[in-house]
């Protein structure tokens, strides 16, 4: 069904991941709508186990329950990763994860512009984000 569906899309990828499949429309933008509808109608068609996750110009079907924020405080539980957080993000995607890092008093920097997130702090781009992290490790004892 996917594979037909994705047929009728051209420009649109198909990404497996492992938990996960990606479908790409960034270079077939027209199709944001149908991928979107294709996207859907797959997860139905596997059940509450997954769910949909939008990104940049991506819709991602993964497994109900998972994700970044969950990834970030299961991390947290162990001593390795104790302290406070620092996470760093660029999509829709990455907005799980800036709340579990908020809830944990850690620092959740969103990088790119975008209408609202739930990141604390926001770098215009990669740059800024190489620059700031330049200057953190020149300010270490």
């Amino acid at each position: 069904m996917l594979r037909d569906g994705l047929n009728r899309l051209p420009g649109v990828r198909l990404e497996h991941k492992p938990l996960a499949l990606a479908l790409h429309y960034r270079a077939a933008p027209r199709w944001e709508a149908a991928t979107q509808a294709l996207a859907a109608q797959a997860a139905q068609t596997l059940g509450p186990a997954y769910r949909l996750q939008a990104g940049k110009a991506v819709v991602e079907i993964v497994p109900a329950g998972v994700g970044k924020g969950s990834a970030i405080r299961r991390f947290m539980e162990h001593p390795p990763y104790a302290g406070a957080p620092v996470f760093v993000g660029d999509d829709l995607t990455d907005e799980d994860g800036f709340a579990a890092v908020n809830a944990l008093g850690g620092l959740s920097i969103r990088v790119g512009t975008g209408a609202g997130s739930q990141a604390c702090y926001g770098l215009p781009g990669p740059a800024e984000l190489r620059d700031w992290l330049v200057q953190l490790v020149a300010a270490l004892p």
